[in-house]
C-alpha cells in the first residue's frame, strides 16, 4: 500500500485528513455559535491560529484573542494578522 511523502513523514499520520476534519469541527461549531460582530472572543489552545485568525474576520469590530502556551506555534499564528486580532502566551 502506498502513502504520500506527509503521511510517511508523519509517522502514518494523513496531515490533508486530519486538517479537514478540523475544518469540518471548526465550521459545525460556527455553525451553532455565531459570535456578534463586535463581539469580544478567546480562544483557548488556538495553536498555529487558523481558527483564531477565522473568528477574527467574523468580528470585524470586536477583538480576539488566541491564547497558547507553546510560543513556537504563537510565531505561526502571530503571521496571521487581523488588526482585531493578538495572540498570547498562556496556560489556562
Amino acid at each position: 500500500m502506498a502513502t504520500s511523502g506527509a503521511t510517511a513523514a508523519a509517522g502514518g499520520v494523513d496531515h490533508a485528513d486530519q486538517y479537514a476534519r478540523q475544518r469540518s469541527a471548526d465550521d459545525w461549531f460556527l455553525g451553532r455559535h455565531q459570535p456578534a460582530p463586535d463581539a469580544y472572543v478567546v480562544d483557548v489552545g488556538c495553536g498555529t491560529g487558523e481558527f483564531t485568525a477565522r473568528l477574527a474576520e467574523i468580528v470585524p469590530g470586536g477583538r480576539v484573542v488566541g491564547v497558547d502556551p507553546d510560543e513556537a506555534v504563537l510565531a505561526s499564528a502571530r503571521a496571521l494578522r487581523r488588526p482585531n486580532l493578538r495572540f498570547v502566551r498562556g496556560r489556562v
